[in-house]
């Protein structure tokens, strides 16, 4: 329900606007009440590098309209309506560990930014990782599959506290991950093999 732009949901409430922009909507709210951060079913498209940071810091989970047919959202996660590509995780979730849900193959660009997260786990589906995807500043492990093909560049950049990373595979495989240029703190980090 919206009323004088502001959209009401379930006594909770936040003021923005949408507009259009490179197919989709950029999301730009101006006030997140009650940590939560509201999105109704007319956005259809989400361009998560799109999305004004500032105020939006301020959420802690994600709640869609009901019914909503573009996107589903798993413990406060935002994920493409299959599951198959987690968006968004709220960057003030207070979670030390994640462990990604089983069916997730891709890791959008700019989708997990937050500074709590000290452990990561990508089940084994995931093939690949975009570029800017995981940004923190405390995490300290990760757990990767053994599908995991490419780590574009950056993926991972300004993770300086990363001590280790655990792939689930062989030593052989892991050699023929392709790893983009600036994701030194995982290369520099402790790999342990299956």
């Amino acid at each position: 329900m919206k009323i004088n732009n502001q959209i009401i949901y379930k006594d909770v409430s936040y003021l923005c606007h949408m507009r259009e922009s490179l197919g989709g909507y950029y999301l730009e709210p101006i006030k997140c009440e009650n940590d939560i951060l509201y999105i109704p079913n007319h956005v259809d498209d989400i361009k998560v590098k799109g999305i004004i940071r500032g105020d939006l810091d301020t959420y802690s989970t994600i709640v869609l309209e009901e019914n909503n047919t573009e996107f589903k959202t798993i413990e406060g996660v935002l994920f493409s309506f299959d599951g198959s590509v987690i968006l968004l995780y709220p960057p003030q979730k207070k979670d030390l560990v994640y462990e990604l849900p089983i069916g997730v193959q891709h890791v959008y660009e700019e989708s997990i930014i937050n500074h709590y997260i000290e452990k990561i786990v990508f089940p084994e589906g995931v093939t690949e990782i975009e570029q800017y995807s995981v940004y923190g500043f405390n995490l300290k492990t990760i757990v990767l599959p053994s599908t995991i093909k490419c780590i574009q560049c950056s993926a991972f950049k300004n993770n300086w506290t990363i001590k280790d990373v655990y792939y689930n595979g062989t030593k052989e495989n892991w050699d023929k991950v392709v790893i983009g240029y600036e994701n030194d703190d995982i290369i520099n980090a402790d790999i342990h093999f299956e």
